[in-house]
């Protein structure tokens, strides 16, 4: 609250002189901006390595501490939805991460960048959505396929000969 003094002057000079208490009460406002940590992610990530997760740290402007959320201060009980469906955000540590879900999987090759919103929506109901585009990294991955089979041949074969068949 704060206290206001007003001084009124009549015409004749003579003043009066009033104190008056204003209380100001909090509104909630909406979140305002995730910021990533990177928006590069490896084609093999995944849940169990924690190679797939990216932290996001959420600014809202009621937080006390640079307007910065965490999930400790349970006046900022957030939610979030990804437009992705083989992503979800999880909470850790007081901190929040996006994350490539459970059996999901990425491939450099045949998606190099992946764009998505996530909405952000406070205890009010009031949210935030943001945009990114993630880059999938690629991963040397080994060769796969059929297995060679074992084929024996005598010494004696021509160069157009064919041993075997993959």
């Amino acid at each position: 609250s704060h206290t206001l003094e007003v001084t009124a002057t009549s015409t004749d000079g003579s003043t009066s002189t009033k104190s008056f208490k204003i209380g100001v009460t909090d509104a909630n406002e909406a979140p305002t901006e995730i910021i990533f940590e990177t928006t590069k992610i490896r084609e093999d990530a995944n849940r169990s390595d924690g190679m797939g997760e990216i932290e996001l740290n959420v600014f809202h402007p009621d937080s006390d501490k640079d307007n910065k959320i965490s999930s400790y201060d349970k006046r900022f009980e957030v939610k979030f939805s990804v437009s992705d469906d083989r992503f979800e955000v999880y909470e850790d540590g007081g901190s929040y991460f996006l994350q490539v879900k459970e059996f999901e999987y990425l491939d450099h090759e045949t998606e190099p960048e992946i764009k998505l919103s996530i909405t952000v929506t406070d205890q009010g109901g009031l949210s935030h959505t943001q945009d990114v585009k993630l880059d999938v990294t690629d991963v040397n991955e080994a060769p796969y396929g059929e297995a060679f089979t074992y084929a024996e041949t005598s010494e004696a074969i021509s160069d157009t000969d064919v041993i075997t068949n993959i």
